[in-house]
């Protein structure tokens, strides 16, 4: 008797474990389950998103960043400093992001340090707290839109690395008949149910395999960016916020003074690369002075970007961060990535670098055509 008493406590004990499983099984089930949202069509979806980002409404929070381009590990000491900033961004990352009307900040948080980038609307800073380093990048004269979608100057290559607002909305204006636009399973992202919007290539002549944006349900603004490489399963750059607000921001969240004792360095501003020239089209010919500085072959995801690359010796006022930059080229070129390739040229008694969404065959097929 005491045997079949035994026996059913074990039934029970197992029959009450198996409950416990099942239950958690489900729940675990219905929380990894997609959100239930209403039905949009891709085309409406993008709208309301180009809509959305247009308004430069305030949004923060925390978000991780992977930077995975393939580029080879370079002294951050041989380059140049905002190249360098830039630099440190490789690899996986956690961001504070802080964005609205009035500007942007970013605060690249590491174990002991932290690295912020301060953008107003008239200034702009770098600031690393574990070398006590400020670097002036600004001010400017007046308010303008930056080539990566701020409403304000954007005066650092940085900016556009960390921003996920301008890239989204640079990648949704550049929908064409050459991009396949569809709905992916919507997911949470941030606490917030979203819907994605997966853009891809049609054509296989560029390394990029798709586009993917997690875009929030309600507020219609990107949580979330990722590229993949063409046949990878993980991205190769990637930002997800893992908080965020949509609170209004004190516009001196954007302003920075550098605190006693800091070194400050200030950007040469009379050397900024191309501002001034204008871009060369389609294969077009050298006038009778010189080449274009910038010249582009190919269209939409492939195509290839011809830099006009002065020398240092002939570069007035080039200085040692024109040098180091220059010797950094020679470095790692020829490269070829998982998402981009690039390789110096010598053509008409001028350097080119060639870079694009493509493979090194189809950079030296553009090579030919530059003379």
């Amino acid at each position: 008797m005491a045997s079949v008493t035994s026996s059913r406590k074990i039934a029970t004990a197992v029959a009450a474990g198996l409950a416990v499983v099942a239950i958690l099984s489900f729940a675990a089930a219905r929380a990894s389950a997609p959100p239930q949202l209403p039905s949009v069509s891709a085309d409406e979806l993008v709208a309301s998103v180009l809509q959305a980002v247009s308004r430069n409404g305030p949004v923060s929070g925390e978000m991780t960043v992977r930077l995975d381009l393939g580029i080879p590990q370079v002294a951050t000491g041989d380059l140049g400093a905002q190249a360098g900033g830039l630099a440190s961004l490789f690899g996986d990352h956690r961001l504070k992001v802080w964005r609205s009307a009035e500007g942007l900040r970013v605060a690249d948080i590491l174990r002991v340090a932290e690295r912020d980038l301060f953008v107003s609307k008239t200034d702009a800073w770098l600031w690393d707290s574990e070398t006590l380093t400020a670097r002036h990048l600004g001010p400017f004269e007046t308010p303008s839109s930056g080539p990566s979608g701020f409403p304000f100057g954007n005066p650092t290559l940085l900016g556009a690395f960390v921003d996920p607002l301008p890239l989204a909305r640079m990648g949704l204006q550049l929908i064409e008949p050459t991009t396949r636009v569809e709905l992916a399973d919507s997911r949470m992202v941030a606490g917030r149910p979203a819907y994605v919007l997966r853009l891809e290539p049609r054509t296989g002549d560029s390394l990029v395999g798709r586009v993917e944006i997690a875009i929030d349900s309600e507020r219609r603004l990107p949580l979330s960016y990722a590229v993949h490489a063409r046949g990878a399963q993980s991205p190769a750059i990637s930002f997800e916020f893992t908080s965020v607000s949509f609170d209004a921001i004190d516009p001196s969240t954007f302003e920075f003074s550098p605190p006693p004792g800091a070194t400050v360095e200030e950007a040469d501003h009379g050397r900024d690369g191309l501002s001034g020239h204008e871009s060369g089209g389609e294969g077009e010919a050298p006038d009778d002075r010189e080449a274009p500085p910038v010249r582009f072959f190919g269209e939409s995801w492939a195509t290839v970007v011809a830099l006009r690359v002065p020398s240092p010796e002939l570069t007035e006022g080039g200085g040692a961060e024109a040098s180091a930059a220059y010797a950094l080229l020679e470095q790692v070129l020829p490269f070829s990535g998982p998402l981009f390739s690039a390789r110096l040229v010598e053509s008409g008694g001028s350097e080119w670098l060639l870079y694009g969404a493509v493979p090194q065959a189809t950079l030296a097929a553009v090579a030919s055509e530059l003379s």
